[in-house]
């Protein structure tokens, strides 16, 4: 389901974007001289995580937009066979309205910030530019394989989906309802606050040479 899908592209993507923004600047020192002029390393935290998210969905704007234009143009795109992701959603939602199609596709994205949101704190984890593309693919990947066995161990399932990587959110439906819908962004916007923290909390003990 991982490879199948957009998740597996923009997972490269995302963790490109993370050892740029925050992944290379250990390797410039720039996060000790910030700290030097004055700011404090929640403001720079705060700061990076923000940048993050508004340059991934700049990344991942072009994927939903071609996804609203085969909708437009009532293309059919049927796989024959389950995706995830934006392909889970073109696949089956040229009956629904635009509106409707329009929503889906934004907590779609919305979950995909969340998931990569993730790299934020491997990147303060690792502090190296090039270990945070490998570790975030690494666990991407795996999350999609373990969700689709997540059902058959209930622990496991409610673990995931208290996550943007869950199986429910993973492959988001055309037709899911408002319910889930919310409950997807109040996981993903959660998840996202929960790991800019953990990666506070790990810059804040780290030491800077």
């Amino acid at each position: 389901i991982f490879l199948f899908s957009d998740s597996s592209m923009l997972a490269l993507l995302g963790a490109m974007l993370a050892s740029i923004i925050i992944g290379a600047e250990f390797e410039t020192k720039w996060f000790h001289q910030a700290i030097v002029a004055g700011y404090s390393r929640l403001q720079i935290v705060i700061g990076k995580a923000i940048t993050y998210w508004v340059l991934l969905i700049c990344v991942t704007l072009p994927y939903a937009i071609g996804v609203v234009l085969v909708r437009v143009m009532v293309l059919d795109v049927d796989f024959g066979m389950q995706g995830a992701g934006f392909l889970n959603i073109v696949n089956g939602g040229n009956d629904l309205s635009l509106m409707r199609f329009v929503t889906v596709l934004a907590v779609m994205l919305l979950i995909y910030v969340g998931q990569l949101s993730l790299t934020i704190l491997f990147a303060f984890v690792a502090k190296k530019a090039m270990l945070i593309i490998p570790m975030f693919y690494i666990v991407s990947a795996l999350s999609g394989q373990v969700s689709l066995y997540a059902a058959s161990v209930p622990a496991l399932e409610k673990a995931l989906n208290a996550t943007p990587f869950g199986s429910q959110f993973i492959a988001l439906s055309p037709n899911a309802s408002n319910g889930l819908l919310l409950e997807a962004v109040v996981v993903s916007v959660s998840f996202m606050i929960v790991v800019s923290l953990l990666a506070f909390v790990t810059f804040r003990k780290a030491e800077l040479k």
